[in-house]
């Protein structure tokens, strides 16, 4: 069974918001803390933000930092948060998180005690 993601002709034709496309910059780590936690606040109870951050990949570059143990513990947690936003969303962004594999990931890093 495929599921098609519900997303909007706006999103589609819209350009990359700025903060997700901080977040998927290696180069620009300085300014990583303050664009998730815009990025949070962007996707906390808007689908349609949801349906974007999917849209442009960052659920991997976030499940990137929640593994990696040497990342700042703040901006881990604050991936996990965004990715729990998420998981809020509507059943093809939940599909979508699924299929990502976010779920073992998630869990995983929860037996992780670095992470709070």
């Amino acid at each position: 069974m495929k599921f098609e993601m519900d997303i909007d002709s706006e999103s589609r034709t819209s350009e990359m918001p700025p903060n997700v496309a901080i977040l998927l910059n290696d180069a620009q780590p300085a300014d990583w803390m303050e664009a998730i936690i815009a990025v949070k606040n962007d996707v906390i109870g808007s689908d349609r933000e949801k349906m974007q951050s999917l849209q442009y990949g960052l659920v991997p570059r976030l499940l990137q930092w929640v593994e990696d143990e040497d990342i700042n513990a703040e901006l881990r947690t604050e991936a996990a948060i965004v990715l729990g936003s998420l998981a809020k969303g509507n059943t093809s962004i939940v599909i979508q998180l699924v299929q990502e594999k976010t779920v073992p990931i998630l869990l995983k890093s929860l037996t992780n005690l670095s992470l709070r």
